[in-house]
C-alpha cells in the first residue's frame, strides 16, 4: 500500500491542478493514474502480473461504461425525435406547481432511481428530462448540477437498497450489513439536511461559482 502522505501529496497535486487550470478533469485522472504508478514502482509493488490485472479491470470497466453510453445515446435519439422532456417540461410547468415542489419531484426519483441504477447511467437518463424542467422554472444550471449529483449521490447509499453500501460490504465482508446501515444514518441525516437546504435555498450552491467568475 502507498503511505498516507504519498497518497495526499498526489491527492493534492490532482485537486490542485483541476482548481488553477492546469488540466481539466480528465486530464487529472491521467495525473493521477500516471502517479499512482509512479509510486508503485518506487515501492517496487509494480510488477508484470499488477499491471495486467489492471489492465483486465480497466477494460471490464470501460466496456461496462462504453455499454451504458450506447443505451443512454440510443435513449437520448429517442427523446429527441419525440420531444418528451419539451412535454414533460411543459407540464411541469402548466402545473403551476412552483419550483421548490417540482425540485422536490426531481429529488424524489433521483434518490429511487440511485438506489439502484449506475450514476454515469442515471445522470444520462435523467438530464434530458429534468434540466429542460429546471431551465423552465428559471433555475440555473449550475445549481441544476450540483443538485443531481448531491441527490444522485444519496441515492447510492440510503435504504433499502444503497448499492455503495454492499461495495463497503464486500470490501468488508466481516462487517454486517445492518450495522453498515446504521453507521450511515448520521450522515445520511446530514445529507438529506444539505439537499433540502439547496432546494429551498439554491444561492448557497451559486455562491463558490460567483466568486470563481462563472
Amino acid at each position: 500500500m502507498f503511505g498516507l502522505l504519498d497518497v495526499t501529496l498526489l491527492a493534492a497535486v490532482v485537486l490542485v491542478g483541476m482548481f488553477a487550470g492546469w488540466f481539466t478533469p480528465t486530464e487529472a485522472a491521467s495525473v493521477g493514474a500516471v502517479g499512482a504508478l509512479g509510486l508503485c514502482a518506487a515501492r517496487r509493488r509494480l510488477t508484470l502480473d499488477t499491471l495486467l490485472d489492471a489492465l483486465r479491470q480497466t477494460l471490464k470497466t470501460t466496456g461496462m461504461i462504453y455499454a451504458v453510453l450506447l443505451g443512454a445515446h440510443l435513449l437520448s435519439t429517442f427523446l429527441g425525435v419525440t420531444r418528451i422532456p419539451d412535454r414533460v417540461a411543459q407540464f411541469v410547468v402548466d402545473l403551476d406547481a412552483g419550483p421548490i415542489a417540482a425540485t422536490c419531484a426531481m429529488a424524489v426519483t433521483l434518490l429511487i432511481l440511485g438506489s439502484f441504477l449506475d450514476g454515469l447511467a442515471l445522470m444520462l437518463l435523467t438530464t434530458p428530462v429534468f434540466l429542460p424542467i429546471a431551465l423552465r422554472l428559471g433555475l440555473s444550471p449550475i445549481w441544476f448540477g450540483i443538485f443531481l449529483v448531491r441527490a444522485m449521490e444519496i441515492g447510492f447509499v440510503h435504504p433499502p437498497v444503497g448499492m455503495n453500501v454492499y461495495v463497503i460490504h464486500g470490501l468488508a465482508p466481516d462487517i454486517p450489513l445492518r450495522a453498515i446501515f446504521r453507521g450511515i444514518l448520521p450522515f445520511l441525516g446530514m445529507d438529506f439536511l444539505h439537499l433540502g437546504l439547496l432546494i429551498l435555498v439554491p444561492q448557497l450552491a451559486l455562491w463558490l461559482p460567483a466568486v470563481l467568475g462563472h
